[in-house]
């Protein structure tokens, strides 16, 4: 029962720091940057469908195989690389503020809380500073492992990456002050 109030707890830190990192905090915006001109973006209006889309294209239909696709990036990589790239996230109509996305970042700021309140029970770790450490790591882990894969592969400007590692970094301290308190395994288990 700890490890669930601890999670809930933490999920509230959690989604508390995310409001003050997106609303108060002046880095939220790091690394991103609008388009000088609305006719700078040349698909305005082209495209029907939501999604993630990439310039130059694979030269290939998306219905294509996966093969075929393989091979049209490939191709791409290796004869284009003087063309300038787009990475773009499309949604045909704006989507309005709803208090959907809220509710839809607190639950998953609780199951993170969650998860890492399960974990540290799982280890049983016996001082305070060890199941922070813990947690800690956990968030580095989650912080580092799709971040650095957006900047290597697709070119996310490393603002933009550091600016999103550092917040979920300080996000799970944030959990583990509070989750690393409440969880503590029985004095006979512990180890370290």
């Amino acid at each position: 029962m700890k490890i669930v109030i601890a999670g809930i707890l933490g999920g509230i830190v959690l989604f508390i720091w995310g409001g003050i990192w997106h609303e108060v905090l002046p880095f939220q915006l790091n690394g991103l940057r609008s388009l000088p001109t609305e006719q700078a973006l040349e698909t305005k209006g082209k495209l029907t469908d939501a999604g993630v889309y990439v310039s130059p294209g694979y030269a290939v239909p998306d219905s294509a195989s996966f093969a075929a696709r393989l091979h049209s990036m490939r191709e791409l990589a290796r004869t284009r690389t003087n063309e300038p790239r787009q990475f773009l996230v499309y949604h045909p109509v704006a989507r309005p503020i709803t208090a959907r996305p809220f509710v839809v970042e607190f639950f998953t700021n609780i199951v993170q809380a969650l998860i890492a309140g399960f974990l540290v029970a799982q280890a049983r770790l016996q001082r305070y500073s060890s199941r922070l450490g813990f947690i800690v790591v956990l968030g580095l882990l989650a912080s580092i492992t799709t971040n650095i894969s957006f900047s290597n592969f697709y070119g996310f400007p490393v603002g933009f990456i550091t600016t999103n590692i550092i917040f979920v970094a300080i996000g799970y301290f944030l959990i583990g002050l509070v989750v690393a308190a409440m969880v503590k395994p029985p004095v006979s288990t512990a180890t370290v």
